[in-house]
């Protein structure tokens, strides 16, 4: 037997309905709330102030109080706490239908599940009524959230990012959850790649044996930590003569846009930046024998930019260069200097001198 209300039960109707048509139906509406509580509503689509005739939405409440109160549709009422530190909060709530765009006259409502059916089935509230707010699976995640009505699928993005940072765990996004509300900044990261290292210049050496300690590192200049990030180490050569790619943005991979042989030595995936600097440790590099002027460069490159921004920043590549000492073996004797031919004059200021002295070959 399928029963199908058309007005509005009191909460106390509704723990008389409990006990005696607890194997007949499963009420269709329940107070929402990221905890506990709520109650109150009937089966289907009732004629009530708050019920899903009128439709419920997503709403952002920018606020830095640490405490909100939101009303439950069969009285109480359901507490947000904890989101102070981040200027705001998501609540899903049911809209009054006299006045349903006045953000003060709305009941605490949950995503599930709904009439014991579980699955996203409150975008359209188990097909009872359709979404108030135009809804698609491209509706891009909000960056910096303001006071009002939002599209489903963006806070459901929302959402999934708050997880990916280890917020709001114990809740899902399904028929089976009871979430109505969670804490939400929205996304504000700039990451800059930055790599420096030692030497700065190096005779080379062909066995492998001189080494290059690289510090690359990472800066969040934004106001929050990043989403999923990756990063990469790349090396390469750049011949006698040759110029160095500058630091640039853009939708270029690491290894095409230094080019010159550019190979990965380092990576990594599914990285959060905070905010501030994060060193990445990478192990040390043997530098080899070149010829004399190569410049051995390594460049960190991190993607994406911003949380608007999904291109690759490439950094200012740190270089070592291959230089060469002129040297003298002396077997048997000494080096000297300020001595004449015979008939010959002295000259002058004689000395020796030691530099070092980049040639090509």
């Amino acid at each position: 037997m399928k029963f199908h209300f058309k007005k509005v039960l009191t909460l106390s109707l509704v723990i008389v309905a409990v006990g005696i048509l607890a194997f007949t139906f499963a009420p269709r509406f329940a107070s929402a709330e990221a905890g506990p509580g709520g109650g109150g509503g009937s089966s289907g689509c009732s004629r009530g102030s708050y019920s899903t005739c009128y439709g419920a939405v997503w709403r952002y409440y920018k606020t830095n109080a640490n405490s909100y109160t939101i009303p439950n549709v069969g009285g109480g009422a359901t507490k947000i706490t904890g989101c102070s530190a981040f200027g705001g909060f998501f609540a899903y709530v049911l809209v009054n239908k006299n006045d349903p765009n006045n953000a003060n006259l709305v009941r605490s409502w949950k995503i599930g599940p709904n009439g014991g059916i579980a699955g996203d089935r409150s975008i359209f509230f188990g097909g009872w009524t359709n979404y108030r707010i135009a809804s698609n699976a491209s509706d891009p995640i909000p960056i910096n959230p303001g006071s009002g009505q939002y599209s489903w699928y963006s806070v459901k993005k929302a959402f999934a990012q708050t997880q990916s940072l280890g917020q709001n765990g114990g809740y899902t996004w399904d028929g089976n959850s009871s979430l109505g509300w969670f804490c939400y900044q929205g996304l504000d990261f700039n990451l800059v790649p930055t790599i420096t290292g030692t030497p700065t210049y190096s005779d080379g050496d062909s066995t492998g044996a001189d080494k290059a300690t690289l510090s690359p590192s990472v800066k969040n200049t934004g106001g929050s930590s990043s989403s999923s990030a990756q990063w990469r180490v790349v090396t390469f050569q750049v011949p006698p003569n040759g110029s160095v790619p500058s630091a640039a943005i853009n939708g270029t991979s690491p290894e095409q846009y230094y080019g010159n042989g550019a190979v990965a030595i380092a990576s990594g995936t599914g990285v959060t930046f905070p905010r501030n600097v994060t060193p990445i440790n990478v192990a040390q590099q043997a530098i080899g024998d070149y010829p004399i002027g190569t410049k051995l460069c390594y460049a960190l490159s991190v993607n994406p930019v911003t949380q608007s921004n999904g291109s690759w920043s490439h950094s200012t590549p740190f270089c070592i260069v291959i230089a060469k000492s002129p040297k003298i073996q002396v077997h048997g004797g000494d080096i000297r200097v300020g001595s004449n031919f015979v008939d010959q004059t002295v000259g002058s200021g004689s000395n020796i001198i030691t530099s070092q002295t980049v040639k090509n070959r």
